[in-house]
């Protein structure tokens, strides 16, 4: 499994202060341009599963936050590893 984030920051100052005091350990790519080029409409944030395959399994637009959020990112989860070929 990997976790990437693709960051669509406009003050790409504030990206490396963010990543340090959340202190994120996944890979961190600047996306303003790959977002404009590839996506019609952005809602920020979305979270991704893609299979192994590179398949999109499941999309999540917005964020929620709490329990029940975090619930639900674990269940979608288990779900795609569950269906890994």
């Amino acid at each position: 499994m990997v976790v990437t984030s693709f960051n669509v920051d406009d003050d790409l100052t504030k990206v490396a202060p963010y990543i340090k005091e959340n202190r994120f350990t996944f890979p961190v790519v600047l996306a303003n341009d790959l977002a404009d080029a590839y996506l019609s409409v952005v809602f920020i944030p979305q979270t991704w599963f893609v299979d192994s395959e590179g398949k999109l399994r499941w999309i999540w637009e917005g964020y929620g936050g709490g329990p029940k959020w975090e619930e639900t990112m674990a269940e979608k989860l288990d779900e795609v590893l569950k269906a890994r070929p």
